[in-house]
């Protein structure tokens, strides 16, 4: 008889701790690591037990893809950081001692590159668009043509 296989000692606790790890963008490599045995082993295993398998799949990076929206939101916003600065001196034996600590707020300005970037890949169904002025003027150019098609087809309605 061989090696008793180690999955349900290894692997099987930890699903719930592998699934977030996979949400965080952490590579299998990674977890395979950090569980102690080799990336053949976890592919192995992955092949073998359908549990895992979800475990590895389930949202992969989800949770590293809201954090980089969110603050991909924040930053086209703008939004307001709190930075502290500490002062240190030197003490009688030369020894580094904090003198002063401050904390102060500031502004940080809106990034209009990314305005634009979500105005283009998430306004436009919603009617937003980097260039009113523009989508006007083809609303404009749109309302004419149907008018003359109806001029065309004989009907004086709606003009």
């Amino acid at each position: 008889m061989g090696r008793r296989e180690l999955y349900d000692e290894l692997i099987k606790p930890h699903l719930k701790k592998i699934n977030e790890k996979i949400r965080q963008g952490i590579t299998e490599e990674a977890i395979a690591l950090e569980l102690g045995i080799s990336v053949p082993t976890l592919a192995n295993y992955k092949k073998k037990y359908k549990e895992l398998r979800d475990a590895l799949s389930k949202s992969k990076g989800q949770d590293a893809l809201n954090d980089l929206v969110n603050s991909g939101l924040e930053s086209a916003k703008g939004h307001w950081v709190e930075e502290t600065t500490t002062i240190y001196v030197p003490d009688e034996d030369g020894n580094p001692v904090i003198k002063q600590v401050t904390k102060q707020k500031r502004w940080v300005e809106p990034n209009p590159k990314l305005n634009t970037y979500y105005v283009n890949n998430f306004g436009k169904d919603k009617g937003f668009s980097n260039d009113p002025l523009g989508n006007a003027m083809r609303k404009q150019d749109l309302d004419f043509k149907q008018k003359i098609e109806a001029l065309k087809n004989g009907s004086w309605d709606g003009l």
